[in-house]
């Protein structure tokens, strides 16, 4: 399951007994509800600040699967008292992801565990599929499931409607909705795009606005089309959404249509 930072800051977890908990990293949202990035970690750290901090006779081991890659993952280790298992694309990690190969057909590497290599082939593309695949081979692996088992059930996925979901292979569909997001989808696209990379982005209303202009500027550094429309603006006005993504960019690097049908049909 997931357990959202908020859930966590509202206490709304409280006596669920986890048995792993997995952090992948930590990027800027709900900030709207947090107000600053440090109080955002704050919420998720409690997370792994409960895991394994009591005692109960007979219970199962805790288990902690930690993104090492990321800075607030490193801090992260130092907050629990759970068994740790890190992992990274990046040379670090006790199970790691080595020799990165990304194309239009999906993303090959070969996974590193406790003195093991196995190869696998993913049919999901970008490197944030491969820390997903991470995560989840650690957080099965910790159980005792063999890791060809878990490599199979990897390589057999094919997808989520909505993330990064290849219609048939010039049209992805992501749901993008953070700065990071935004950036890790036109990264991977830009790897085997071979002509225009339109970028169709919005921003949702009553959320947090400090990320609306740093979404508008990865569109433009990132695409060659960026198109900027409305994005479920709730109870905001879309046009005034817009205006605040687009803020100090020259109108000539972008097209902005807020009817969000307009904006798809493009071309």
């Amino acid at each position: 399951m997931e357990v959202s930072s908020i859930g966590l800051d509202q206490g709304r977890v409280r006596g669920i007994d986890f048995d792993t908990a997995v952090f992948t990293n930590l990027t800027e949202d709900h900030l709207d509800y947090h107000k600053t990035f440090e109080a955002y970690f704050e919420a998720k750290a409690l997370l792994f600040e409960q895991l394994g901090n009591s005692y109960h006779h007979g219970r199962k081991n805790k288990t902690a699967v930690i993104n090492i890659d990321d800075p607030y993952g490193q801090r992260i280790v130092a907050r629990t008292a759970a068994n740790v298992l890190t992992y990274g694309t990046k040379g670090r990690g006790m199970l790691q992801a080595r020799n990165i190969r990304v194309t239009s057909r999906g993303t090959s590497f070969q996974l590193r565990i406790a003195g093991h290599s196995y190869p696998v082939h993913l049919q999901l593309m970008g490197n944030f599929n491969v820390y997903n695949a991470l995560a989840a081979f650690g957080a099965t692996y910790v159980h005792g499931i063999a890791p060809e088992v878990i490599i199979g059930a990897l390589e057999s996925v094919t997808g989520v409607r909505g993330r990064f979901e290849v219609i048939p292979a010039t049209v992805i569909v992501d749901y993008a909705h953070t700065p990071d997001g935004l950036a890790n989808v036109l990264s991977t696209i830009k790897k085997f795009a071979k002509r225009r990379i339109f970028c169709v982005v919005g921003c949702g209303g009553d959320r947090d606005v400090a990320k609306r202009p740093q979404m508008a500027t990865i569109a433009l550094q990132s695409s060659t089309d960026p198109i900027f429309t409305a994005d479920n603006p709730r109870s905001e006005d879309p046009e005034a959404i817009i205006d605040q993504m687009v803020q100090g960019l020259d109108p000539a690097t972008y097209t902005r249509l807020s009817d969000r049908q307009q904006a798809i049909s493009m071309r």
